[in-house]
């Protein structure tokens, strides 16, 4: 029946789910961070990194594209368990 509980005895299946769950997240919290840097002020933020002065959005992008691959194979590790 749809909605009945079902319980999970796979550790590791558990541990996978756990992780997809974690890194969705880590995704869903840098893509907040972006849209607020790029058009949360309306303000053109800048960071100092190396002693040079550049866009926020610039600097929080690399954050949010190297969330995607372990979002996305971590989901499909817990999936293909499933």
């Amino acid at each position: 029946m749809s909605g009945d509980l079902k319980w999970i005895d796979d550790v590791e299946l558990l541990n996978l789910i756990a992780e997809a769950y974690f890194n969705v997240d880590n995704v869903r919290s840098w893509e907040t961070r972006f849209l607020d840097a790029t058009f949360g002020t309306g303000l053109v933020m800048t960071v100092n990194v190396g002693g040079q002065s550049m866009p926020m959005r610039d600097f929080v992008t690399n954050f949010v594209r190297d969330t995607y691959a372990p979002a996305a194979s971590t989901v499909e590790a817990a999936l293909a368990k499933l």
